[in-house]
């Protein structure tokens, strides 16, 4: 049947006890010290009886302190006493914070303390474990006071994950774990290689590389023949192509471009067939912008994506 009455508002309480064992000399009235077992007496005035010979004394036969017992009449010689003191503990209580930080900053117990709800540092290895039914369960969440968190997932196929959201709630990363050793790959890191089918000519003019064989991030415009960067970085970049001239005597000059200032360039002599190659690794910053030019109005190249071609890719 359901409980009648008022919930309980405080912890259950448990009693244990201690008996201790006393034979009387003739005429003595003060029962203290060790007992038959050595036992020390050590009372709570309130929680104590005193049995003479089996029988129990009552309140007017025995005045009760922390440390005696004192006999309103005294004993014979060989009358036995036993002294019943009972201890309450409460088994939700049984050793406070209050005792454990007492223990813990005395040296009594310095590997063991409570551990502070708002603030505090824990030393050593922390495991932590726990269980989930599926692969949108978190095992680990770490969160501020704004609601930012970064979720530690333990997926049911053994991958592992990590994912960080902001204080609106919404995915801004999310890292996938796998374990060290046979192929570590990267496979958002910034790459392009793409080439030109058209053929161009006069000084200034840029090149697009308009047929795309690879494009990481999309990076590179093969509408402008720009690639801007997405991330401040060193970047390698390569270009290759023959020349379009007619003329053999003509210098094929054509430079590669940040931010609209050249930065090197290629020059050789001849016409179709003749070819020239640049490389370089450079430092970019957010958004700044890599492109060919040709560099002297003799210059030309010739029309096909497989001979004339533009590359480069984040090195870190």
């Amino acid at each position: 049947m359901a409980y009648i009455g008022s919930a309980p508002t405080t912890t259950a309480s448990r009693k244990s006890q201690t008996t201790y064992r006393y034979l009387l000399t003739a005429g003595q009235s003060v029962i203290s010290g060790a007992d038959l077992n050595n036992n020390t007496l050590s009372l709570d005035p309130l929680d104590t009886e005193v049995f003479m010979n089996g029988l129990k004394l009552d309140s007017t036969d025995t005045t009760i302190a922390a440390t005696q017992v004192s006999l309103a009449t005294p004993g014979a010689a060989g009358d036995e006493i036993e002294v019943v003191a009972y201890r309450t503990f409460e088994t939700a209580d049984h050793y406070t914070k209050s005792v454990a930080d007492a223990r813990y900053y005395t040296q009594t117990d310095a590997d063991t303390r409570y551990v502070n709800a708002s603030g505090d540092t824990i030393t050593g290895l922390v495991n932590i474990t726990n269980t989930y039914s599926s692969d949108t369960t978190e095992q680990l969440r770490v969160s501020d006071n704004t609601g930012s968190k970064l979720d530690f997932f333990g997926h049911a196929n053994g991958t592992k994950s990590i994912q960080a959201y902001a204080d609106d709630g919404s995915t801004f990363y999310n890292l996938n774990l796998q374990p060290l050793g046979g192929y570590v790959t990267t496979p958002n890191q910034p790459s392009f290689r793409a080439g030109a089918s058209s053929g161009y000519s006069g000084s200034g003019t840029t090149m697009v590389f308009n047929t795309v064989r690879h494009n990481i991030g999309n990076h590179y415009n093969a509408t402008t023949g720009r690639f801007t960067a997405p991330v401040a970085g060193v970047y390698y970049f390569g270009y290759q192509g023959i020349s379009g001239s007619g003329t053999t005597s003509n210098e094929q000059n054509l430079s590669m471009y940040v931010n609209n200032v050249a930065i090197n360039d290629v020059r050789f002599s001849g016409y179709t067939s003749s070819s020239g190659h640049i490389k370089t690794v450079t430092f970019l910053a957010v958004d700044d912008y890599v492109e060919i030019k040709l560099a002297s109005s003799n210059t030309s190249t010739f029309g096909n994506a497989f001979h004339n071609q533009f590359m480069g890719f984040l090195i870190g």
